[in-house]
């Protein structure tokens, strides 16, 4: 799947990223353990090649962001700080690590909590 992350009104200060991704394994079949090691391998690469571009987007949101409240951008439309603007803007949120799964434990609970 190739995508490109750019606005229909892009006004060339954005940078332009394409991305390819490859199709992730079947697992649907029975696999013996060189197998599970190897996909185990590929997942783990695939993954941590995510993470980068993730980092990459990252840092790239904040470079904006920065220029925006350099630049007091925020205002133009009536927002009051660079926080709301960008909440209203985008939405910004913290990716999370699925919990469930045949191969998960459980995560212990903390004392205050049980």
């Amino acid at each position: 799947m190739r995508t490109a992350a750019t606005t229909p009104r892009h006004t060339g200060i954005m940078t332009a990223v394409e991305v390819e991704f490859s199709e992730l394994p079947d697992f649907t079949a029975p696999v013996d353990a060189d197998e599970r090691k190897a996909i185990a391998d590929e997942l783990a690469s695939d993954l941590q090649d995510v993470e980068r571009l993730m980092r990459r987007c990252e840092a790239r949101v904040v470079s904006v962001l920065d220029r925006a409240d350099r630049l007091g951008v925020y205002s133009v439309d009536g927002h009051r700080s660079i926080r709301s603007w960008a909440a209203a803007t985008v939405k910004l949120v913290e990716p999370r690590v699925p919990r469930s799964g045949p191969h998960r434990t459980p995560r212990p609970r903390s004392p205050e909590r049980c």
